[in-house]
């Protein structure tokens, strides 16, 4: 019976410590990496914009022209494509929300990985929609401008 008891407390104790655990550990961050991550959660908060506004021009100067997209099923896309889709569905989609959320940005002099939750709800020829995803996408920061390179989205439960 001891045996038992035993492993349930190392069990129960582990666990506990987990919980308390932080899923990633805090980066020291210089003065540098300070004001990137500033720039950083700027330029995002322009994306959310631009996409809310389906506003392909300027979601075109965000995206770096060697972009490659992943989804949760496989499907591999470059920049013209997504335009092509911001542009073609103005009229089809109409987003009421898309925001950020849980962003996590580690600065690596002018490169970024960034892992957050995009939310996004609206309408389309369909009826409505609303989504979460769970996104990581890395950034450069190229002639003066933080631009995405590449990123992922996987498609997560509703809370």
């Amino acid at each position: 019976m001891k045996p038992i008891l035993l492993i349930a407390v190392l069990m129960t104790a582990t666990l506990v410590a987990t919980a308390q655990t932080p899923i990633l550990p805090a980066k020291v961050k210089s003065g540098a990496d300070a004001k990137a991550e500033q720039e950083i959660k700027q330029r995002a908060m322009e994306y959310e914009k631009a996409m809310l506004n389906r506003d392909a021009d300027a979601l075109s100067r965000m995206l770096a022209e060697e972009l490659l997209i992943s989804d949760g099923n496989g499907a591999v896309f470059g920049k013209a494509r997504f335009l092509e889709g911001t542009k073609a569905n103005t009229n089809q989609v109409k987003y009421d929300d898309y925001h950020f959320e849980e962003m996590v940005i580690n600065v690596y002099g002018n490169t970024a990985v960034l892992n957050l939750i995009t939310v996004s709800k609206g309408r389309h020829k369909n009826g409505e929609f609303s989504g979460r995803a769970r996104t990581t996408a890395m950034v450069v920061k190229q002639k003066g401008q933080w631009q995405v390179v590449a990123f992922h989205n996987s498609t997560i439960k509703q809370p």
